[in-house]
């Protein structure tokens, strides 16, 4: 079977010989103006490449521009890497070799970016992946860290689905690096969440498992190098709410507060404000007639761990926990929609007002279109009171464009929250719910009241053709 390491490393060889006279690896001697050479030693000119090296990296990071003619890089491909292809002795100690590959790694990265070619890195990552020995060292903390992060910088450009077979061999190539080589290095939690974060966007389910089992098993050893921190697990719970998988997502998050709760003072992490975003979100995915109460239900919960000192919501936003929350409640065929995304709303409006003027606090869009199709589903149940579905959708209507011209809203995007809404009327206009809606002028009064707020309406008008009239 070919490799994508075969690839890379036959690739590299190609480019070199159709263009062997890129800047960037233009043979340079080591006497060249840079420094190298003249009388230094291999060691101490492989110190200067290094200690340069990072501070170009560092440089570049901060938006500095890529050097035309950079002689330490071309300095590491001919003294280090040209050295390993004819196996002459390094001269070097493997870990300060290794260290000068990874940092190459990191460069053609971040070139990658520039000219979109990552076939340097992945060449160079092979070289270290499956030559192991000869790069490492004595102290395995060093090593750990130049592989893990080796891996970590290229898997990271490559975080799309078309690179999903390479990033997966690449781990495979770590792991058994690792396996061979256990008393010389870790796995670090660094490049763990990597490997969780390609599963994750592959919905990998089973390898997600499969990798934080393995993190908790490092903990539950002593190893905390390798234990899983809130990245790793909010890595799986945002898996979990992009399939709306909630119940899983729930008994995850609750592990991890009984496993805080049980090993204080412990190492590994309580759930943060993310945590109980991707778990709310999971909840928006689930059209059940529950889901509006369980989802509160589980914010309540959440708020009171975080009393407890077991969950971390210091930073939590109210407008963007009570925002998925009345989405749930928008998905729920309940005849308490209506009502209860009404005190939902207020209490966010409420908050606004009396507790300062941060705009990431405010009401949104989407918090009165979900109240608004919450009130739409409410009116396809009997209710024994006086209710008036017209009239409660209009008051949602007035309270937004109250609010809503304050605001201005005009972001492009903000009609995406309102078509649900748009789409239940049309519905509702043809349907047995109809003697309880005038739904075709609730929503010319929505469309107007959008107007008035700033939010494009074009792509509605556009969606819904009755509205043209």
């Amino acid at each position: 079977k070919v490799t994508t390491a075969d690839i890379a490393s036959k690739g590299l060889k190609q480019e070199q010989q159709s263009d062997s006279t890129r800047p960037i690896i233009s043979q340079a001697p080591l006497d060249a103006p840079t420094g190298f050479g003249g009388g230094r030693s291999f060691f101490d000119n492989s110190i200067r490449a290094r200690d340069q090296m990072i501070k170009m990296l560092h440089g570049i990071r901060k938006g500095d521009c890529f050097p035309h003619d950079d002689q330490t890089i071309a300095y590491i491909q001919e003294a280090i890497v040209n050295k390993f292809l004819s196996s002459q002795e390094m001269e070097i100690p493997p870990e300060l070799a290794a260290k000068l590959i990874s940092l190459s790694v990191q460069y053609f990265v971040l070139r990658a970016k520039v000219q979109g070619n990552l076939k340097r890195a992945e060449f160079l990552y092979w070289n270290l992946m499956n030559n192991s020995s000869r790069y490492l060292g004595e102290d395995i903390d060093t090593n750990s860290t130049i592989f893990c992060d080796t891996f970590a910088s290229l898997a990271y450009q490559m975080n799309h689905p078309k690179h999903g077979e390479k990033v997966h061999e690449m781990a495979t190539a770590l792991q058994r690096v690792r396996m061979e080589n256990k008393d010389r290095m870790n796995l670090t939690s660094y490049a763990l969440n990597r490997m969780l974060k390609f599963y994750s966007n592959d919905r990998n389910v089973k390898e997600c498992r499969k990798l934080l089992a393995y993190m908790i098993e490092c903990w539950n050893n002593g190893d905390h190098s390798q234990a899983p921190n809130v990245v790793s697990f909010n890595l799986i719970l945002q898996l979990y709410a992009d399939l709306g998988r909630v119940d899983e997502a729930t008994k995850l998050i609750h592990f991890m507060v009984d496993l805080y709760k049980k090993q204080q003072p412990t190492t590994l992490p309580c759930p943060n404000h993310l945590s109980i975003i991707h778990v709310l979100t999971a909840y928006t995915k689930r059209a059940h007639p529950d889901t509006g109460a369980k989802a509160e239900e589980f914010l309540r919960w959440a708020l009171s761990c975080h009393e407890d000192g077991l969950a971390d919501l210091s930073t939590i936003r109210l407008s963007s926990s009570m925002g998925r929350v009345l989405e749930a409640w928008s998905i729920s065929d309940s005849p308490e929609s209506g009502p209860r995304t009404d005190d939902l709303v207020q209490r966010i409006m409420d908050q606004y007002e009396h507790g300062g003027r941060i705009d990431e606090e405010s009401p949104i869009p989407l918090h009165f279109a979900s109240n608004l199709a919450a009130w739409v589903r409410s009116s396809k149940y009997p209710t024994n009171d006086e209710v008036s579905f017209d009239d409660s959708i209009r008051l949602v209507i007035q309270k937004m464009e109250e609010f809503g011209k304050q605001k201005n809203w005009v972001k492009e995007s903000y009609w995406k929250f309102f078509w649900p809404t748009f789409r239940a009327l049309e519905v509702a206009r043809t349907s047995e719910q109809e003697h309880k809606l005038q739904a075709l002028d609730l929503m010319h009064e929505l469309l107007k009241c959008m107007e008035r707020c700033g939010v494009p309406s074009g792509q509605i008008i556009k969606q819904f053709p009755i509205l043209k009239d």
